[in-house]
């Protein structure tokens, strides 16, 4: 298992990169314009999220199938996402703030709310615009982690059928009917993404070599597909298709060169920081752009330029905040669970 888990990883690095090139390229032109012609653009970047989903559904359902103790994946996910959070937080505001960055700038109150991770639920801006995800990932723990408190993870088949079930007759209704899901019910359920989480739940279950249901984690894994060309459209639902060919070629076919190509350092390298990338990249990249356009520098240099300097920062982060953090974290809970079975005991 630990080898394949390099190649998810790795995963993770490829994701990020698609979505700091889109950024960097298409987002960019978009809010503000390059100041010459570029070589190359990348609007596809974006369906690096989308990847993001897939290894998301893999990952948490791994992560409870192991846990006992609820608490533990609290602290578990607490240790993942905050630490390097709150660091991408506090050093987007003040290089934003100093450096300006028209119509993306957060007031201090807005800034200290992101600090919670529940900004979209309160319709505060983000600091950074990326961060919309991780709300998205939020639901998707607390409903896995509502499933694990109602022992409900064996039933995941019959569950991922009514949730896509589910998302279509939204999709439905809101086409022929002048009536729409609030938002927040929309992301609290999911209802646009689920279907790529529960590709990456199926995915595990294969992985794990769940044969018995074999048929019907493929019927569900075509089903996903379908909901995803339903509701995002063509291009969306073949690119997510080729990941799913990737997973697939990787996972369940083992296919070598993948396997190679996946381990490769520096794949495994990016997947390390994958996480401090995505949450540092975008507003920080937007500003030094601006700054390098300013010194007119090409473009293509340019982009460049940033994302070396977005890279560096990441691996300053995940090294000296993130990874020392988690550890730290999730060491004082393993201590204290200890000392109170010790203390239970006597």
């Amino acid at each position: 298992m630990k080898y394949r888990l390099i190649q998810l990883d790795a995963m993770r690095g490829f994701a990020a990169l698609m979505v700091v090139g889109f950024h960097y390229t298409t987002g960019y032109h978009d809010l503000y314009g390059h100041p010459g012609h570029l070589l190359i653009e990348f609007p596809d970047g974006r369906y690096g999220v989308q990847l993001f989903f897939i290894i998301s559904g893999f990952v948490i359902f791994m992560t409870l199938e192991k846990t006992e103790d609820a608490r533990d994946f609290l602290v578990s996910r607490f240790s993942r996402l905050y630490p390097a959070y709150w660091a991408s937080v506090l050093i987007t505001y003040i290089i934003v703030s100093i450096a300006s960055l028209p119509g993306r700038e957060t007031t201090l109150y807005e800034t200290l709310f992101n600090f919670t991770m529940l900004q979209q639920w309160f319709r505060i801006p983000h600091v950074d615009g990326a961060y919309w995800t991780l709300t998205l990932e939020l639901s998707f723990y607390a409903l896995m982690l509502g499933l694990f408190l109602l022992r409900c993870l064996n039933r995941i088949n019959v569950i991922a059928t009514a949730w896509l079930s589910m998302m279509i007759a939204v999709y439905i209704v809101e086409q022929h009917v002048d009536w729409r899901v609030p938002g927040l019910i929309k992301t609290a359920l999911l209802l646009e993404y689920a279907n790529l989480f529960l590709a990456g739940i199926i995915f595990y279950k294969l992985y794990r070599g769940d044969n018995g249901s074999y048929i019907v984690h493929h019927i569900l894994m075509i089903a996903a597909l379908a909901v995803e060309f339903t509701l995002h459209g063509l291009k969306s639902g073949l690119i997510c298709t080729s990941f799913i060919v990737i997973f697939y070629g990787v996972f369940i076919l083992k296919i070598e060169l993948l396997n190679r190509l996946l381990s490769a350092k520096p794949f495994v390298y990016l997947g390390s920081i994958s996480y401090s990338l995505y949450l540092l990249h975008q507003n920080i990249g937007y500003v030094l752009l601006r700054t390098l356009y300013a010194a007119n520098l090409e473009p293509v240099l340019a982009i460049t330029f940033t994302c070396a300097v977005s890279v560096l920062l990441a691996s300053i982060v995940t090294m000296l905040i993130d990874v020392p953090a988690r550890s730290a974290i999730r060491s004082f809970w393993r201590n204290n669970k200890a000392m109170r079975k010790i203390a239970f005991s006597r």
